[in-house]
């Protein structure tokens, strides 16, 4: 087996990779180094992914984590959240990977090792 590269920091206070910083105490976001404006549920969905980069988050964790009463009648608008979510990360928006049937990913980005 080939040697894996580690994961980007995360801690209780923040996450970060080559490209993303989230603050998540302070509720920061920044891209590149620019900072990005979200909404709160885009936060909220966001802060949740990156808490658990390289995981499935499941649809009914996300629906629960957006305050949203009846999954049934609410999971539109999960995908919507998404949606604006991933156009908010432009370039970087493939880093939320749908898991058909199951929820969404936060694949972080990993350096490459030469």
């Amino acid at each position: 087996m080939g040697e894996q590269s580690p994961l980007p920091s995360l801690d209780q206070q923040f996450y970060r990779d080559e490209h993303l910083f989230v603050h998540l105490r302070q509720q920061l976001v920044k891209l590149c180094g620019q900072t990005l404006t979200l909404t709160r549920k885009e936060y909220c969905l966001l802060a949740l992914l990156v808490k658990h980069a390289g995981e499935v988050v499941p649809r009914a964790t996300m629906l629960t984590e957006l305050r949203l009463s009846r999954p049934e009648t609410h999971a539109p608008a999960l995908d919507v959240q998404i949606g604006w979510l991933r156009r908010r990360l432009g370039v970087y928006a493939d880093n939320i990977e749908t898991v058909t049937g199951i929820g969404y990913r936060f694949r972080p980005f990993l350096p490459r090792r030469d």
